[in-house]
């Protein structure tokens, strides 16, 4: 199998470049759930822990994502998008629900969901539809090979 390393920078640069604007910059998971505590123990006292996590977790929903497209053979950028934003709330959503059906614990993902409980659906759309307009954007340069 051959490794697209297009795909791979793009996504890097993608998720980094949103981390940083949407989480650091703009507060997006403050303003959303309203918890600072939490936000702060995940994205600050354990930056070096959650964020690659993230990245981790964010390439597992574009993978999942990127079955569905070429599943259902979705061309058009509006399409792809959409298959992410649709991918992501199910997922988050059902890791929600999960969360949420079972007694509330001392690991930080059942605190998490019962802290913030569904505005963690609407914080990864727009986190994941975000990186991935981002990631298509980027994508662009090297078929293009022009810059302005």
């Amino acid at each position: 199998m051959k490794i697209d390393q297009t795909k791979i920078v793009s996504f890097v640069l993608s998720f980094s470049v949103t981390t940083i604007f949407l989480v650091y910059f703009l507060k997006l998971p403050y303003f959303i759930t309203g918890d600072k505590n939490i936000v702060n123990e995940y994205y600050g006292e354990n930056f070096s822990k959650f964020v690659p996590l993230d990245m981790f977790f964010i390439a597992i929903y574009f993978l999942i994502a990127m079955y569905l497209m070429k599943k259902f053979k979705t061309k058009k950028f509006t399409e792809r998008l959409l298959t992410v934003v649709i991918t992501t709330a199910v997922i988050t959503g059902g890791y929600c629900y999960y969360f949420n059906s079972k007694p509330k614990t001392d690991k930080f993902f059942s605190r998490w969901f019962h802290s913030v409980k569904y505005t963690s659906v609407v914080y990864d759309v727009l986190l994941l539809g975000f990186n991935y307009y981002l990631f298509e954007f980027l994508l662009k340069f090297p078929k293009d090979k022009v810059i302005v």
